[in-house]
């Protein structure tokens, strides 16, 4: 008996420097770039499979977009990240539901920079995350009770 392989496949998006993948609770993969400062998603078709064609870019100008983790079960996206504060570069893990990005009133906004999701995700019915840390981050890993 001969083990069938399937062909690699490879995305037409370009990635300087992917840092981090995680897929959510849908089956889409979701990519950093640290380089570039983007979070990448790319999303399954109406037949489950995966459209490496079409990867829509979600967030933009991070400064040093690291690791990310999906919590599938409240569909939500933790990431590190460095903004500017008033004492210089703070490290951050940041976290928003992955609802905002497929929201239509959102969707021809994309994609958000930091201050811009913030401010979506601050609004009343959504969710939003942040704390500092002491380090800068590099790769995350989430447990629910936290």
């Amino acid at each position: 008996m001969s083990a069938t392989h399937n062909k690699p496949q490879f995305s037409k998006k370009f990635c300087v420097f992917p840092e981090s993948i995680d897929i959510d609770r849908k089956g889409s993969i979701y990519i950093s770039d640290a380089s570039e400062g983007t979070l990448y998603r790319f999303s399954r078709t109406s037949k489950q499979t995966l459209n490496l064609d079409a990867g829509e870019n979600l967030i933009s100008k991070l400064k040093s977009g690291h690791g990310i983790s999906i919590d599938q079960e409240k569909n939500f996206i933790y990431f590190g990240i460095e903004v500017k504060g008033k004492t210089g570069i703070i490290p951050k893990i940041v976290g928003c539901s992955l609802d905002i990005f497929d929201q239509d009133e959102f969707k021809a906004r994309l994609p958000f920079d930091f201050e811009e999701l913030k401010a979506v995700a601050d609004q009343p019915g959504s969710m939003w995350f942040e704390r500092n840390i002491p380090k800068k981050p590099n790769g995350i890993v989430f447990h629910k009770d936290t």
